[in-house]
């Protein structure tokens, strides 16, 4: 490939990037005068069946995909033996050259505004069964404006396709891979995205990468991959003091090495980074690993029996009789009773449900997080009976006429479309009160055409081992105008 060749309708400008799949160059489309990226298979390449089909995956993959945040496909064709993509040019550069010209951590504001459209654009991706798997600053394109595009699904994961592939080899990038991506890359799932989202995250506000390979240590991939298996990465504030507290906890949930001990998806995920950064605790972490209680141990032989009181002298004492029945009967009693006190205290524990009270809720707004403004949700409530049990706060929107707020094309929205936001929680205690749990729900996802709006929104409590509401708060009203 070289500048001015012609390309179907399509004129090369000049090499943007080069990878082990192939080249990507600028164009432009010789009769719209629009110009585009072309990312073309390389030609050795084109022979082997294996690269060819995750050619394939990638088009299908970002064909599927259609995101403001995610560079889509806009033609897909074979000429000359050779596949090519044809993309939107972003006027930019990547995440890895900016990380590079940085020399250092990036500011706050500008790492959260990047990672709010990585983990929007993944967790699209994930709603659409679609993993990555690939996660890395270089797969992020900045444009001049500081806005983040994902991008490179080459070896992105349709879920429920075939997992195959060659023998001795991994797909992913070291410094980014998941600890389950590195052991069983045969099963993993979204969550390992969340992993290497937190890596690449990380990376923005550390100024390095969680893991490095120190000059001796041997093999840079076996260093780095035992790293992500075994050791546990530093806090970000020991490389970076600046970085709130909040922010560090959030990220270092992220980079569990469990994926039952990360946060469930992107959208979680992003939702507790984008509340740490504007200053709020992030939600409750559960602990990790929380360990097994042993089984209850048999009750003890009792050591300690009540005396017997002394008979009461008699004027003709009878002859003496056996105490032993006495006693026998004395110790079945006790033990009757403590048996009884413990069925009345399991009866008791039994029927003790999980529920939720609200004290009150409030919303703020015009709110500014990153570049979205919106509105933050505040909750006071208590939940009782949920000790370390996973629980969801969630806001739901309403019509002032009480009709639910409905959008299927966005990722705010409940599974039946209703609009909402929510965020998931784990009580450390049987009775635990949130005084004051906020949400951030930003005003484009309410996604109202132009004009004033009455809206309402009702926060509910949700219990997963019980799949069931388990409180709900008074309907809220506000007003809503959107330019």
């Amino acid at each position: 490939m070289q500048t001015g060749q012609r390309i179907r309708d399509y004129i090369l400008g000049q090499k943007i990037g080069e990878g082990g799949m192939g080249e990507v160059w600028s164009a432009v489309h010789e009769v719209l005068h629009r110009p585009v990226a072309i990312k073309a298979m390389a030609a050795h390449l084109a022979r082997d069946p294996q690269f060819e089909e995750r050619f394939l995956q990638e088009a299908r993959s970002q064909a599927i995909l259609q995101h403001p945040r995610i560079l889509g496909v806009t033609e897909f064709f074979r000429e000359g033996g050779i596949y090519y993509l044809i993309m939107p040019l972003v006027n930019g550069q990547p995440l890895d050259d900016r990380i590079a010209d940085a020399r250092g951590p990036l500011p706050l504001a500008e790492a959260a505004h990047i990672a709010s459209d990585m983990l929007d654009a993944l967790d699209y991706a994930h709603q659409r069964g679609i993993i990555h798997r690939d996660v890395k600053p270089s797969n992020i394109l900045l444009d001049r404006d500081g806005r983040a595009y994902l991008t490179d699904f080459g070896i992105a994961l349709l879920v429920g396709q075939d997992r195959r592939t060659r023998t001795g080899t991994s797909l992913g990038t070291p410094y980014y891979m998941s600890p389950e991506q590195i052991r069983s890359p045969k099963t993993i799932d979204h969550r390992s995205d969340v992993y290497s989202a937190a890596c690449v995250i990380y990376e923005m506000l550390a100024g390095r990468t969680p893991f490095v390979a120190e000059e001796g240590e041997g093999d840079v991939d076996f260093v780095l991959k035992e790293a992500h298996l075994r050791r546990t990465p530093e806090p970000i504030r020991r490389w970076n003091p600046a970085v709130p507290a909040a922010v560090d906890a959030v990220v270092l949930r992220a980079l569990a090495k469990e994926p039952d001990q990360r946060y469930g998806g992107c959208g979680e995920f992003r939702r507790a980074l984008d509340s740490a950064v504007a200053g709020f605790a992030p939600p409750p972490v559960p602990p990790s690993p929380r360990p097994v209680p042993p089984p209850i141990p048999p009750p003890m032989p009792m050591s300690f029996i009540p005396p017997v009181p002394q008979p009461i002298p008699q004027p003709a004492p009878a002859p003496p009789r056996s105490r032993r029945g006495f006693l026998l009967g004395i110790g079945c009693g006790v033990v009757l009773a403590v048996a009884a006190l413990v069925a009345l205290g399991l009866a008791i524990n039994a029927k003790k449900e999980a529920k939720a009270t609200f004290v009150s809720v409030r919303a703020e707004h015009n709110i500014l997080q990153g570049q979205q403004k919106g509105m933050t949700i505040h909750a006071h409530f208590t939940v009782e009976g949920a000790k370390e049990q996973s629980c969801q706060a969630a806001a739901y929107f309403y019509y002032s006429t009480g009709e639910i707020l409905k959008d299927f094309n966005q990722a705010y929205r409940a599974p039946d479309g209703q609009v909402s936001v929510a965020s998931d929680f784990t009580p450390p205690y049987d009775q635990t009160s949130y005084d004051d749990f906020t949400m951030f729900m930003p005003y484009d996802e309410l996604h109202m055409a132009k004009g004033h709006y009455d809206l309402k929104f009702q926060m509910k409590i949700y219990h997963r081992p019980t799949d069931k509401f388990i409180g709900e708060s008074e309907l809220v009203d506000f007003t809503f105008d959107q330019p």
